[in-house]
C-alpha cells in the first residue's frame, strides 16, 4: 500500500467511540447533577459543597477516560513508530503519565473558573436543573479538549502541556491553601503543610517529574535525527542533564520539607544547578540554533544568577520571588528550545565537504527521497544514453554493412554492363556505312 494511500482504519470502533464519548460524558455529568444537586441550591465555588467542585470532579474523569482512548488511535501512526519499537513500560509510560497530567489541569482548571465567576457574581446560587446544566457542559468540554490533546503527538505538545500542569498545579495550591503566609518563608512551605493544597502541589511535582523524563526521550529522539548538527556526545550529556533534573523534581515532590528539610532542599538545589548548566552548555553542545537563542540562553542564566544575588546578598528578593523566578525563566527557556529544535527541520542541512550533503544530516525520508529520485534520474539518464548509443551503433553498422554489400554487387552488376555497353558500341558502328563508299558512289 502506498504512502499517499495509506488504507482503511484499522481501529474503526476506536474512531465510533471517540465520536461519541464527548456526548455521553455530557449526558453522565447531566444525570449526576441533578442526582446531587437536587433539593437545594449550591453556590459556583465555595470551601464547602459547590457546583464547581462536583464539576471539576466529573471534567478530571471525563479527561481520564477521553485521553487514553484517543491516544490508543493515536498510537498506530508512522511518526511514532520509533516509540513503539522501544521497551513497552517507556511506551505505556507515555500515555499513563500524560492521562494524569490532563485529568490534574482538567480539575484545577475547572475548579479555576468556576471559582473566577463565583467572586464576579457573589453570592449567587442556582437551583439543580441550571447547575447539572452547568456540569454537563463542563465534562463536554474537557472531554473534547483532552480528546484534541491526544491527537497531536509532537514534543512541543508534550512540553506544552508539560507547562501547563505545572503552571496550573501551583497556582491551584497556592489558591487552595489555608497559609496565606506561606510565601514569607519559601514555596517549599506550601508542598509541607499536610493540607488539600500541598498534596496538590507535591502531585503536581511528581508528575511533572516524570513527563521531563518522557519529554528527554521525544527531544532525544528530534536531536537523533539532526545528529550532524549535535557534536559528539552532546546529545547524551543533554539527555543527562533534562532527565536527572526530572528525576530530582520527582523526589522533592515525593519529600517535602515537612518530612526532612534538609533532603528536599538538597534535591531542589542540585536541580537547579542542572537546569542552569542544561542553558549553559546547550548553545555549545547544540549547533544550528540561531544566534538570538544562544543569546537568550546566556540573559536566562545571567537571570537566576542575579535573582540568587538579589536575595542572599543584597537582601531585596526573598527566597519564595527566587524560586518563582528561576522557575518561570527555567521552564520558558525549556519551551523556547525544543520548538527550536522541531524549527531544525525548515532549514536546508549542512554541506559537507565537497559540495555534497550530509545523509547524517537529512532525515530518513529525505535521504529516501533522495534515492528514489536518483534512481529515477539514473533510469531517464540511462534511457537517454542507450538511445544515443543505439543509433551510434546503428549507423555504424548500417554504412559496414552497405560497404561490405555494395563492393560485391556493384563489381557483379557492373561488369555484365560493361560488356553490355561494348557490345552495343560496336554494333552501333558496324551498322554506320563507310565515308569513302558513300563518295565512290555518287561519282
Amino acid at each position: 500500500m502506498s504512502a499517499e494511500h495509506p488504507g482503511p482504519d484499522p481501529a474503526p470502533r476506536h474512531r465510533d467511540l471517540s465520536r461519541v464519548l464527548p456526548s455521553c460524558f455530557g449526558v453522565a455529568g447531566l444525570v449526576v447533577g441533578v442526582v446531587l444537586l437536587w433539593g437545594q441550591h449550591l453556590p459556583l465555588m465555595a470551601r464547602g459543597a459547590s457546583i464547581g467542585l462536583i464539576a471539576s470532579v466529573v471534567c478530571g474523569v471525563a479527561a481520564a477516560v477521553a485521553y487514553p482512548v484517543e491516544r490508543a488511535r493515536a498510537n498506530r501512526r508512522p511518526e511514532l513508530a520509533w516509540r513503539r519499537h522501544q521497551p513497552t513500560t517507556r511506551w505505556h509510560l507515555d500515555v499513563v503519565v500524560l492521562t494524569l497530567a490532563h485529568a490534574l489541569i482538567a480539575w484545577l482548571l475547572c475548579l479555576g473558573v468556576f471559582g473566577l465567576f463565583q467572586q464576579g457574581f457573589y453570592d449567587l446560587t442556582l437551583d439543580p436543573v441550571a447547575g447539572a446544566l452547568l456540569i454537563m457542559v463542563a465534562a463536554f468540554v474537557a472531554a473534547v479538549l483532552a480528546q484534541y490533546s491526544a491527537t497531536i503527538t509532537s514534543t512541543v505538545h508534550l512540553a506544552s502541556v508539560l507547562i501547563t500542569m505545572l503552571a496550573t498545579g501551583c497556582i491551584g495550591a497556592m489558591l487552595i491553601a489555608r497559609d496565606s503566609t506561606w510565601w514569607q518563608r519559601d514555596f517549599s512551605q506550601l508542598g509541607g503543610m499536610g493540607s488539600f493544597g500541598a498534596l496538590t502541589l507535591n502531585v503536581t511535582l511528581v508528575l511533572s517529574g516524570i513527563a521531563v523524563v518522557v519529554l528527554v526521550d521525544y527531544l532525544d529522539h528530534d536531536l537523533r535525527r539532526h545528529a550532524a548538527q549535535v557534536r559528539p556526545g552532546g546529545r547524551r550529556l543533554l539527555r543527562w542533564l533534562l532527565g536527572g533534573a526530572g528525576v530530582l523534581m520527582v523526589l522533592i515532590g515525593a519529600i517535602p520539607v515537612s518530612t526532612s528539610r534538609p533532603v528536599h532542599v538538597a534535591f531542589a538545589m542540585a536541580m537547579a544547578l542542572t537546569l542552569v548548566l542544561l542553558m549553559a552548555l546547550t548553545p555549545i553542545k547544540v549547533l544550528g540554533l540561531d544566534r538570538g537563542f544562544v543569546w537568550a540562553s546566556g540573559g536566562a542564566v545571567g537571570i537566576v544568577v542575579a535573582a540568587i544575588f538579589l536575595s542572599r546578598v543584597v537582601g531585596y528578593f526573598t527566597w519564595t520571588a527566587v524560586e518563582v523566578v528561576s522557575a518561570t525563566v527555567i521552564f520558558s527557556w525549556v519551551t523556547v528550545f525544543v520548538r527550536r529544535v522541531a524549527a531544525l527541520d525548515a532549514h536546508p542541512a549542512p554541506a559537507v565537504e565537497g559540495g555534497g550533503t550530509s545523509d547524517a544530516a537529512m532525515g530518513g525520508a529525505a535521504v529516501e527521497a533522495r534515492e528514489r529520485n536518483g534512481a529515477s534520474a539514473g533510469r531517464r539518464d540511462g534511457a537517454a544514453a542507450g538511445g544515443r548509443d543505439g543509433a551510434a551503433a546503428g549507423g555504424r553498422d548500417g554504412a559496414a554493412a552497405s560497404r561490405r554489400d555494395g563492393a560485391p554487387a556493384s563489381r557483379r552488376d557492373g561488369a555484365p554492363a560493361g560488356k553490355s555497353a561494348q557490345g552495343a558500341a560496336a554494333q552501333g558502328a558496324a551498322a554506320q556505312p563507310d565515308p569513302s563508299h558513300r563518295n565512290a558512289a555518287r561519282h
